[in-house]
């Protein structure tokens, strides 16, 4: 008698960190804000499905051969095509008590504890998401980028984030067949270990350091939670059982802990640790260090702090954050051109572009294919581009990650300064301001080169090398005001002295 053929379900749950703020957009805008994220029924952000499975995708394109990619996630070419085999929740948002939201909130429900009796939302953590969903409460600024890596005139738009430290549970489902059993483990090991790895970014400017998803551990170890149905009588009356209960209260008691073999980092990492030679300022904050009030601070950000154990949430308002964000753009642009002047000097023997003025700079283009490009913009009624630029952008073949400065034991210093006419170089009447500036302090610079960074021509990548070189030796300043002296660093040695 011949055994059947059985249906296979595997499902798993996760816990996923914002290690970096996210910026999922809607397309539109929210008050005076250019960007709103995406946020659920209940106006708490929210990853889409549709996100998290286009990101998997890509990252498991080295890991799949051409035709298993397609089994698994589906495709549609011409009339050609089929269903994925791969479906997958959106990612819902944590409570303060560390719990996913399921549904709708219901003040209503006499036994939810985020509700007051009076029907109040008392969670400290949804309404500070609310907040950030609803009134954009953390922004970051940004300046347009033209196609040559430089400011676009005066192009200023902003990026609605969620805060970092938010965390969402992701359900996947694979759907297989017991005679399958063997190669379906192999893919779906496969898939938990890169979801496993830490090298998840998702939504806008993840090359500008947004976006980073990381797995969540506790002390029995990483939060990955897994099933086999096999949907016989019993397995299928286990399965509606889970189901059941899951979606009621998020209940995963029917899933074993798992504890996936991440896998390994596409691409190298690079890990720079540096220590500030003196005064440094990066990013444009609100809120002063100290106790007066300054025209340009560092950069601090609200976020969520899960504590010691892991498990209970505290809301950290800007204000009284002990610790400075660094946005990778600030670094990014730093490298980006000290890169170029390098790459020029290692190809022509010389730094100011193609000798007589032509804009055609095969180094612009090399430097598209290291760190990004966008389209160059065309001019309303003129039939030439606002500049010659590529026809078509690009992503670069580097990640840098946003960095945290932790500020205790650091030292800062209000610095007053005169407002300079620029005609005559002299002071302008009755004009000053100030700048708050750290004073030491230690950098971690974590960059992430992609596969592709080992394809282009040797001369960019001996070009970037000497830009990070240039970096942590001091000749490479960070941050604003580097004409005043601020934002040199220097490397720390293995042995924790700087170089």
């Amino acid at each position: 008698m011949n055994t059947p053929d059985r249906p296979v379900l595997w499902v798993a749950r996760m816990v996923l960190e914002a290690a970096s703020p996210l910026s999922i957009g809607t397309g539109r805008g929210i008050g005076t804000y250019d960007t709103a994220v995406v946020a659920d029924a209940n106006g708490l952000p929210a990853i889409p499905a549709t996100t998290l499975k286009g990101v998997l995708r890509a990252l498991c394109r080295s890991s799949f051969e051409p035709d298993s990619l397609k089994d698994v996630f589906g495709y549609a070419e011409g009339e050609d095509g089929a269903p994925a085999r791969l479906s997958m929740s959106w990612g819902w948002c944590h409570d303060g008590d560390d719990e996913p939201v399921l549904g709708r909130l219901a003040p209503d429900r006499g036994d939810d504890s985020r509700f007051s009796p009076s029907g109040d939302l008392i969670d400290p953590v949804l309404r500070f998401l609310l907040a950030a969903t609803r009134e954009a409460t953390v922004v970051r600024d940004r300046v347009r980028i033209g196609s040559r890596g430089t400011v676009d005139g005066t192009g200023k738009f902003d990026r609605t984030v969620v805060p970092r430290g938010v965390r969402f549970s992701i359900e996947l489902q694979l759907n297989g067949r017991q005679s399958t059993l063997d190669d379906d483990r192999q893919i779906w090991d496969t898939i938990l270990g890169i979801l496993a790895s830490g090298d998840l970014s998702v939504g806008g400017s993840t090359r500008g350091g947004l976006g980073k998803l990381v797995p969540v551990s506790d002390s029995t170890g990483l939060r990955f939670f897994e099933r086999c149905f096999v949907l016989d009588d019993e397995g299928f009356a286990a399965y509606r059982e889970f189901r059941r209960a899951s979606a009621r209260d998020g209940n995963i008691d029917l899933l074993d802990r798992i504890s996936p073999v991440p896998a390994a980092t596409v691409g190298r990492r690079l890990s720079l640790p540096l220590e500030a030679i003196d005064t440094w300022r990066i990013g444009g904050g609100s809120v002063a260090l100290g106790s007066d009030e300054v025209d340009a601070v560092p950069l601090r950000e609200s976020y969520l702090d899960w504590g010691p154990d892991g498990r209970a949430a505290r809301v950290v308002e800007a204000a009284d954050a002990r610790c400075v964000v660094i946005p990778a753009t600030s670094i990014k642009g730093a490298l980006r051109h000290r890169t170029a002047f390098h790459h020029r000097r290692f190809r022509a023997g010389h730094v100011f572009g193609e000798a007589g003025g032509s804009t055609d700079d095969p180094t612009d283009a090399a430097i598209g294919d290291l760190f990004g490009s966008v389209k160059a913009r065309r001019v309303p009624d003129r039939s030439e581009k606002e500049d010659r630029g590529p026809e078509t952008g690009q992503i670069g073949s580097i990640v840098i990650d946003d960095a945290v400065l932790d500020l205790t034991g650091s030292a800062h210093q209000r610095i007053a300064h005169v407002s300079i006419d620029r005609f005559t170089g002299g002071a302008r009447q009755g004009l000053l301001f100030d700048e708050e500036v750290l004073v030491g302090g230690r950098l971690d610079l974590h960059i992430r080169l992609l596969p592709r960074f080992e394809e282009l021509q040797e001369d960019l990548r001996k070009a970037f090398f000497a830009a990070l070189d240039d970096l942590q030796t001091g000749r490479l300043a960070l941050g604003g005001a580097s004409g005043r002296g601020h934002g040199r660093f220097r490397k720390i040695e293995a042995g924790g002295g700087a170089q």
